[in-house]
């Protein structure tokens, strides 16, 4: 199904949050949900058919800005603890370039422009949460060493 996500109020057709195809119908015996910390992902048994049902998935993600950065704040912690375990390592680019990549990626080439204020807001709270993944990051080394 393609998921249709309202952000505080407004539906998001742009920025790479629509379509977000999801598989959400399924036997419960041929899948299982894959992954840790953030994010898992759901397996599916090889050759199970999928099928794009018509329509869209009603997704109400944040209700507020509020709710958003605090989901940020939660997410990023999730994504550094994952990074840390892996022994990845954050210098200069990934700190202060990759949040500005993460922006224009979002605000102008998928287009987030176009779905006004909650465009831009979507794509400025996307560029802080990468910062905030890679300085947690840091963070994490730093507390190693001490």
């Amino acid at each position: 199904m393609h998921r249709l996500t309202n952000y505080c109020g407004h539906w998001v057709r742009h920025g790479g949050w629509y379509p977000d195809t999801k598989v959400r119908l399924f036997p419960k015996s041929a899948v299982r949900w894959e992954g840790e910390f953030v994010h898992e992902t759901l397996g599916l048994e090889k050759g199970l058919p999928i099928t794009l049902v018509k329509g869209d998935l009603l997704h109400y993600s944040y209700v507020s800005v509020q709710d958003h950065e605090a989901r940020i704040q939660r997410y990023s912690e999730l994504h550094a603890k994952k990074f840390f375990a892996a022994g990845k390592r954050a210098g200069f680019v990934k700190l202060w370039l990759s949040p500005i990549a993460k922006f224009l990626q979002g605000y102008v080439f998928q287009l987030g422009i176009l779905d006004g204020w909650a465009g831009w807001k979507i794509a400025a709270l996307s560029a802080k949460a990468v910062h905030l993944k890679y300085d947690k990051l840091n963070r994490l080394y730093r507390d190693r060493r001490a």
